[in-house]
């Protein structure tokens, strides 16, 4: 666990985004009954702004430690910030074992992981393939996946969506198989089929 990691940073930082959001965007929020109550789980979903972070971490109660970039990390203030918020780094360019180590322990600490697994922002909204990793993650803490899709764009008078999906459980069998990425993959892209509800 991160020791500059402070809960009452993320809840304070959270206490001030979900008005802001909800004012500026106006989400609509669909299937958080599908969050568990208690025990880990990672969430998993697209990325198409920077935005989507504080839209999911304005979804739940719960604290939720984001796999970030490690260009986040560079500055002084960056480095300070994404570490109170309990982030972690992540270099994208190889399989980085410290990150993995870092996210089965917040996983093993019974808490939440909040991972976009296409690794990158989509410049043009387009759900882009999955880098692989993320059901492994799951199976290796034991715990489920919450996949998510994020619709529509961060503009006033525009509507923003986010829906979680049913919790995904993987087995080793899926990994041999090769098919985990692809199903978690497909699920999220389902979610953004789903049309709106009236707003």
């Amino acid at each position: 666990m991160n020791k500059n990691y402070s809960k009452n940073t993320f809840k304070v930082v959270r206490s001030i985004l979900s008005p802001l959001m909800k004012v500026t965007f106006r989400p609509q929020v669909v299937g958080v009954e599908n969050l568990p109550k208690e025990g880990p789980f990672i969430l998993a979903g697209n990325h198409q702004s920077i935005l989507d972070i504080p839209l999911v971490a304005t979804t739940t109660k719960k604290e939720i430690h984001f796999i970030a970039k490690d260009e986040l990390f560079k500055t002084k203030l960056g480095n300070y910030l994404m570490h109170k918020l309990g982030a972690i780094s992540i270099k994208r360019d190889k399989i980085d074992l410290e990150a993995i180590h870092k996210s089965l322990g917040i996983l093993k600490n019974s808490e939440i992981l909040g991972i976009f697994p296409e690794g990158t922002r989509s410049k043009d909204g387009t759900l882009q393939p999955f880098k692989s990793g993320t059901p492994m993650l799951s199976i290796k803490a034991d715990c489920p996946i919450i996949p998510f899709g994020i619709s529509g764009e961060y503009k006033i008078g525009k509507k923003i969506k986010i829906q979680f999906g049913e919790a995904i459980k993987f087995k080793k069998e899926d990994i041999k198989k090769g098919e985990a990425d692809q199903t978690l993959y497909n699920q999220v892209k389902q979610l953004l089929k789903k049309k709106s509800l009236p707003m």
